[in-house]
Order: C-alpha cells, then sequence, then structure tokens
C-alpha cells in the first residue's frame, strides 16, 4: 500500500478542481462526474467507514448489508467478539450473496442463484457439482470469500476495502481521545431514520459540521444570543489527518459569568433570581433539542433539572456546572455507563466531531446523535440519523437498524431541528450549479474543517493506488 499522506496535502495534476486556497472550495467538487469517480477509485476504496452499529448485528450469524458507491459489503457476526465483512458477491458468477439484513441460517452464507455455500468465517463449504469445474478453479483461497479490514471504535463497526491500511486507532486519532470520556461507547440506538438527498454527499455533511448556521437557520436553539455570533464561545479544531471539532471555549464559563453579572447588575436581580433564570434558560435550551431534534436531550434530563429546584450556586460556578454533576449522579444512581463528566469533558457537550471521512457525533449529557453520509453519485447521496443514549448495564437492547427513508420533510419523521437543516442542503446544491458560482467561499475560523475535509480527501485522491 502506498502511505497517504497526513501532513500537507499531496496536490498534484491528478486531481481535478483540487484545493490551493483553504478558504475557497471549487463548485466542481459537488457534481462533476470526473470528481466523483476519483472518489470511488481513491477514497472510499481505502479509507475507514463506519459500515454498521454492533447493535444491528447482536447474535452470531446475524448480518446487515453496508454499501458504498457500487461496492456492496455483508457485515456479518462471526462470534461473541468477531466481526467480519465479506465482499457481497458469489466466487462463482459474482451474484449478491444477501441484502437489507438479517440472519444466515445454520451459519451458512448461501448463494441463492446456484447454492454456493459459505461459513461464517468465508471458507467455502459446498458447492455443487463440484466436479464439473477445472481443478484450478477450486482452490480454497479462489473459494474464499473476499473480505475487508475490520476494527472497532464507539460502538460501530469500521471497515477498509484495503487490507494493508494502517489501524483503525492510528486513523482515529484524537477523536477516540474527545469523545471516550463521554462514554459514547457504550451509548444504544433510539432512532434511526435516513433521507435520500439531490445533492453531493460531502454537501449533506458540511451542513452539521459547524455552529455558524445556527443563529439564522435554528433561531429557536439561538434565543439567548440574538443576532450575535462570536468564536469566543466556541473554539474550532481541526487535524491534518482529515477530522475537525468544535466545543465550547475554555474562556465560556468566564464570559457567561461576567455576562450574567452584567445583567444582574443592571436588573437588580439578587443571586436566587439570577439562578432561575440560569435554570429557565437551560430547560428552554434542552426543550428545543428534545422537542425539536428528538436526541441530545433525553425526557429524564429534563427531570434531573427539575428535580434540583433552588440551589445555591457556589461562586466561580453556573448553574450549569451544577446540572452536569447532578446528570452524572443520577446515572450513578440508574446503573448508567458515564463516566463522571470533568470540566473539560462538559465543555464538549453538545460539540460537534466529524469523523472523517462522513461521520459526525454530537454528545451531550449521555446522550447523542450520529450522522453518516454516503453518495449515490456525484449530486445524490443517502443521510442518516441516529439518535443514541445510555441505558443500564446489563440491560438487553432491542437489535437495531435503519426504520426507513423519509421524505425530509416529514414531520412524523423528523423534529423541526434537522427538517431546517435540510432545506439548506439541495438549496446550496442548486446554487453551486449556476454559472456564476464557481467556488465556496469559506472561513477560515468558523467552516476551517470544511476545507480541512477537503484536503485530506485530496490527500487520497493524488496518491494512486
Amino acid at each position: 500500500m502506498t502511505e497517504l499522506p497526513t501532513s500537507e496535502p499531496a496536490v498534484t495534476e491528478e486531481v481535478p478542481y483540487a484545493i490551493t486556497d483553504p478558504c475557497y472550495i471549487p463548485a466542481e467538487r459537488y457534481f462533476s462526474p470526473e470528481f466523483y469517480q476519483l472518489e470511488k477509485e481513491r477514497l472510499w476504496s481505502r479509507t475507514w467507514q463506519m459500515a454498521a452499529r454492533l447493535e444491528e448485528i447482536p447474535e452470531i450469524g446475524d448480518f446487515v448489508e453496508y454499501r458504498i458507491c457500487d461496492e456492496t459489503v455483508l457485515v456479518v457476526r462471526t462470534g461473541e467478539h468477531e466481526v467480519k465483512a465479506f465482499v457481497n458477491a458469489c466466487r462463482h458468477r459474482a451474484t449478491q450473496l444477501a441484502t437489507g439484513t438479517g440472519t444466515f441460517a445454520a451459519g451458512e452464507i448461501v448463494c441463492p442463484f446456484h447454492g454456493w455455500s459459505w461459513n461464517l468465517r468465508g471458507e467455502s463449504s459446498y458447492i455443487y457439482g463440484d466436479h464439473a469445474f477445472r481443478a484450478d478453479c477450486m482452490t480454497p483461497e479462489k473459494l474464499r470469500l473476499r473480505e475487508c479490514k475490520v476494527d472497532f471504535w464507539g460502538g460501530c463497526v469500521f471497515i477498509n476495502f484495503d487490507l494493508a491500511a494502517r489501524p483503525l486507532a492510528d486513523a482515529l486519532e484524537p477523536m477516540p481521545s474527545l469523545l471516550d470520556p463521554m462514554s459514547v461507547e457504550d451509548m444504544k440506538v433510539t432512532w434511526w431514520r435516513a433521507i435520500e438527498v439531490e445533492a453531493n454527499w460531502k454537501i449533506a455533511l458540511e451542513a452539521f459540521m459547524e455552529g455558524y448556521h445556527v443563529m439564522q437557520t435554528h433561531p429557536q436553539l439561538s434565543f439567548w444570543m440574538g443576532r450575535k455570533f462570536s468564536s469566543d464561545f466556541q473554539t474550532y479544531h481541526h487535524e491534518k489527518n482529515g477530522h475537525s471539532w468544535v466545543q465550547r471555549s475554555p474562556q465560556y464559563r468566564a464570559l457567561m459569568l461576567a455576562a450574567l453579572a452584567k445583567s444582574a447588575a443592571a436588573d437588580g436581580a439578587s443571586a436566587a433570581e439570577m439562578t432561575k433564570t440560569q435554570r429557565d434558560q437551560l430547560r428552554a435550551s434542552n426543550a428545543n433539542l428534545l422537542d425539536g431534534l428528538w436526541a441530545m436531550v433525553e425526557q429524564k434530563d429534563q427531570d434531573v433539572l427539575d428535580a434540583m429546584g433552588d440551589v445555591e450556586v457556589p461562586a466561580g460556578q453556573t448553574f450549569a456546572d451544577l446540572y452536569g454533576d447532578a446528570i452524572y449522579d443520577y446515572a450513578l444512581e440508574h446503573n448508567l455507563p458515564m463516566r463522571r463528566p470533568t470540566p473539560d469533558v462538559k465543555l464538549r457537550w453538545s460539540g460537534i466531531f466529524q469523523l472523517f471521512p462522513n461521520t459526525i457525533i454530537l454528545p451531550q449529557y449521555g446522550n447523542a446523535i450520529q450522522y453518516r453520509s454516503r453518495p449515490l453519485g456525484p449530486d445524490r447521496c443517502i443521510f442518516e440519523l441516529i439518535g443514541l443514549t445510555l441505558k443500564p448495564d446489563g440491560e438487553q437492547a432491542e437489535r437495531a437498524g435503519l426504520e426507513g427513508v423519509f421524505a425530509a420533510d416529514d414531520e412524523a419523521a423528523f423534529g423541526l431541528v434537522p427538517r431546517q437543516d435540510f432545506g439548506n442542503i439541495e438549496a446550496q446544491q442548486r446554487g453551486l450549479r449556476t454559472r456564476s458560482h464557481r467556488e465556496q467561499r469559506l472561513s477560515d475560523v468558523y467552516e476551517r474543517g470544511i476545507s480541512n475535509l477537503h484536503e485530506q480527501i485530496d490527500s487520497y485522491l493524488a496518491t494512486p493506488l
């Protein structure tokens, strides 16, 4: 395998519409058939990608099909702690062996065309009329199902078509270091739905990679901010390996305390009145996610807040600090596998964590929403939303899976928050097609993660197979 660069991207003449300035993204990267073909050949063929959640295949023999571009892979539970991923093509005449999700009865993978069979380890177990084939066609290696490299993190199965790819742990850093303290690996699926969008997979993903759009797209989430948006409240990070994340800044608490003190002085409010104001704002913020996103906040989190009642907030702390401790106390009491949140971890709650190339996780209070974007063509994709939460240790979770593909405006399938986001995606794709618009113009603060994603894509596209 040619080692892919993780420092400065290798931009060569082989990469059409390459990134030469991180503030400008050529429009053709979102609809060019040539660029899409290069992504198929050089990106998806050798990058680690989230192919399944472990809850989709809880029992030995369970499988789920993963599709990416023209490739189809069967992710199969082969042991209590083992999963394999097989290229979904019969070794005889390439018939797909299975679709969707299900269980391989008696541990046998059987081709529906001629009955050729394999055990769960991918070894040939039966060939009808094998005497009629030449011996060189029947060697164990030629009959064995072709595999992808497999590893696990965050309750998910990751695959890589490149068997010589670097280890998943190396490829994902620093995201596990940031997300593991929030117990992401122990979260379970509460719901899983998707939309098909007339837009490039990157456009759909990028809609969720920054908080800059919240003020205009989600005014109900920024009621306390008004028309102001300051990078002082958030810090934006990106890594040379394509990952990026947004979290509250280390100065966030000081800024909030200063704002509260200024407000109290102006209004003549007592400490008790300011505590009530903080609690009411926090409850309203929670409610906007509980009712509008159906993820990141669960009813139990509101119940914890309501049960706190009137509390005295120590100097140098906010009500939100005490609330975070109360969330942990609730988890401990109800046997939820939550790690005690440190001040650093609390700053990551409600953050945006983008895992290269096509997954995003937004964690909060022992819950999260996970996004995955996959191409269906140069300017069409499937975009999935997965609600997650911690479940009590030892509780048997139901088998998880995609509930279906829904219309983007289906109010029964999606809350207000994602429906607001969906409205931007196709409109942006159409705008990129206009002849006068040759590139996206990005902020080098709020949107640097987007250009970082593209720079890493170019590193793959510029490196021959």
